[in-house]
């Protein structure tokens, strides 16, 4: 649970350090107005795999890059990802209305609890670089880490599903 706790504040240090540093209409320099039918008029087809990919491959450098850099790479990327957040809704805000912006992001719930538990898994590389170091000793992967990383890669494929909607 700490992991958890530790991977969500990562993320929103970054989301609020956007909040609080990002200033939009600064580096915003052209509007699109965005309506309603646009978004409706966009054609997903297909898309929900190409969303899906992308975020498998970010989800396996947090998770398999993140171990083997003992969860810095991880926190790097948590960090980054919030601030990226935190711009989007930003940029939204100036050209969407609520109902617009809430509905393209109605997956973003589901993604972020997706990524920290593939972060939760990254942070275990420190663990695992501590007990070299310290216990003299290699202590393995147990099989139930690994199985526990295909919960977030089913929640990563309902919400590349959600996100074309």
């Amino acid at each position: 649970m700490k992991l958890y706790i530790l991977s969500l504040c990562i993320f929103l240090s970054g989301f609020i350090l956007c909040l609080i540093t990002y200033d939009v209409q600064s580096v915003y320099t052209y509007s699109y107005n965005f309506t309603h039918s646009d978004i409706n008029n966009f054609n997903t087809g297909f898309l929900f795999v190409d969303i899906f990919i992308n975020n498998i491959i970010l989800c396996l450098i947090i998770s398999i890059l993140g171990f083997i850099s003992g969860g810095i790479l991880t926190i790097v990327l948590l960090f980054w990802n919030g601030y990226l957040l935190a711009i989007f809704l930003n940029a939204g805000f100036s050209d969407l209305s609520l109902y617009e912006l809430m509905f393209l992001s109605k997956h973003i719930p589901l993604e972020i609890f997706s990524i920290l538990l593939f972060a939760k898994f990254s942070f275990n590389g420190f663990f695992f670089y501590r007990s070299i170091i310290i216990e003299k000793k290699i202590k393995f992967i147990s099989k139930r880490e690994i199985i526990n990383l295909i919960y977030p890669i089913i929640l990563l494929f309902f919400s590349s599903i959600i996100e074309t909607l």
